[in-house]
């Protein structure tokens, strides 16, 4: 097992000012800039540009809907496979540290994204749930923090990645 990429006191000083730089950034499927519009993949290599962890994010082509990516293992996951020198898949079971990548499956395929930060949070850009944007405007969607341990949550985590 490598050493994992935000274990270095510097790299989790990245990760939350990166991640509190998104927050409130509004749902906007395909997007990927800070305050105007994002989506929960985009977001999630918004933060991995702005720590130094890659340094470029382009995604194979996805549908908004689980559906309508065509694969049974999913688009996301395959990314992350496919990066495995920067991405370590590691059992779902195991305890998460900060800026771990969850993927959560929507209708039976991993199909949303999320970053830990701390034991029981983590970031993500869902399209329904009401947040604040930075300015207190209440939008539909964007980027919140949620608690993990929430059963809308923790009974739909498919896959983990490790940032090494």
């Amino acid at each position: 097992m490598k050493k994992p990429y935000f274990s270095i006191t510097e790299n989790i000083k990245k990760l939350r000012e990166s991640l509190e730089e998104w927050r409130g950034t509004p749902f906007h499927h395909h997007a990927r800039i800070k305050g105007i519009g994002c989506d929960c993949i985009q977001f999630g290599g918004g933060v991995a540009i702005d720590c130094g962890l890659i340094d470029d994010f382009q995604p194979p082509k996805y549908s908004i809907t689980p559906a309508g990516n065509g694969s049974s293992d999913g688009l996301l996951v395959d990314w992350f496979r496919e990066h495995s020198d920067r991405f370590e898949e590691i059992p779902v079971e195991s305890t998460l540290i900060d800026g771990d990548y969850v993927c959560f499956s929507m209708s039976n395929l991993p199909h949303h994204l999320g970053i830990v930060d701390g034991f029981h949070w983590f970031w993500h850009c869902p399209r329904f749930q009401y947040t604040l944007t930075r300015d207190n405007k209440r939008t539909r969607g964007g980027v919140q923090k949620n608690m993990l341990t929430d059963s809308t949550w923790s009974k739909r985590v498919s896959n983990i990645f490790r940032p090494v």
